[in-house]
């Protein structure tokens, strides 16, 4: 009954590598006077600065550390991660605050199921012949359960690493799309292609990865050789766990791929998809751009000044 995700040495310290430079991209922009204080917008501009950071002021990869400027949007202050003492990305950054959400309800869920003596687990699971007698809900509540502390320790770590990453890139409301399009693929995809009963997030989290995947693809002409090293890692972090999933008949491998499959359509439709305009300007022109990042006015604006000037906030639609 059992998914999990592990093998992630390789991926983490890429992406360790992405925090510090998330962290420093961030930095540079709060010197600067640009950046807005609210959490909100910090968040609606995180991929963008990510990509403005990669790609430098001229558009193509590693030619300089651009500084983007970010609209001072107003709204109430919060102390920055820095000043607490804190990354970026650690636990608590208001950058990350969909992936807290996640760690924290698995945690509580986990804790509820032994409460109830795996009643819980029982009503939720993967049951095959609970769904076709129309228990559908247990296609998404089954990616909230885990079988034992161990497989719900696994798989917090993996959310950890890669979930504040995707969520800096995409935005909180495409990372939830994404984690919970990966969820319903997965459990869907087991339902249809095994019988066996199955709980666990780890279909989820195999979309966050695809999504990461998606995304540095997406961009690899302009990112370079920094997008072609995430890709190899995420491929390398894919032959490992699919290697230890075949090895295991506790594994639900069709979730795992389910899940991909999801997380990558997901991520290919909504974005972001990034692309630096003449005036320096940098926009999210993604296949359904209804979680876009956005201008103000909702029109890329020029007058912010310069190459590297950003000016992207989170769409309403």
């Amino acid at each position: 009954m059992q998914r999990s995700l592990v093998g992630q040495g390789p991926l983490a310290g890429r992406l360790g590598s992405l925090q510090r430079r998330c962290g420093r991209g961030l930095r540079r922009l709060r010197q600067s006077g640009g950046v807005a204080t609210g959490a909100r917008c910090l968040s609606a501009c995180g991929g963008a600065a990510v990509f403005a950071s990669i790609t430098g002021s001229s558009g193509s990869p590693d030619s300089g550390s651009s500084n983007p400027k970010l609209p001072n949007r107003g709204g109430s202050s919060k102390p920055s991660s820095s000043s607490s003492g804190k990354g970026p990305l650690d636990f608590g950054s208001p950058l990350r605050r969909c992936t807290d959400g996640l760690l924290v309800l698995n945690c509580l869920m986990f804790v509820l199921q032994w409460a109830s003596k795996d009643a819980l687990m029982l009503w939720g699971a993967k049951i095959n012949s609970a769904i076709a007698a129309g228990q559908v809900w247990r296609l998404l509540t089954s990616s909230f359960l885990h079988t034992g502390a161990i497989h719900l320790l696994i798989n917090s770590h993996t959310l950890a690493t890669i979930g504040p990453h995707v969520e800096l890139i995409a935005g909180g409301s495409r990372f939830m799309a994404v984690y919970l399009a990966g969820a319903l693929a997965g459990t869907s995809a087991s339902f249809l292609l095994t019988p066996a009963p199955s709980v666990g997030a780890s279909a989820a989290l195999f979309g966050l990865g695809a999504a990461l995947g998606v995304f540095y693809w997406r961009h690899r002409a302009s990112m370079g050789r920094r997008s072609e090293v995430m890709l190899q890692q995420l491929g390398l972090t894919l032959a490992i766990n699919m290697a230890y999933s075949l090895a295991s008949k506790r594994i639900d491998n069709w979730g795992h791929i389910g899940g991909m499959v999801g997380g990558a359509a997901v991520s290919w439709l909504l974005g972001p998809k990034f692309t630096r305009l003449p005036n320096g300007q940098i926009a999210d022109t993604p296949p359904l751009p209804v979680m876009a990042y956005r201008p103000p006015g909702g029109a890329v604006d020029g007058g912010s000044g310069g190459a590297g000037g950003l000016r992207l906030v989170r769409g309403t639609s």
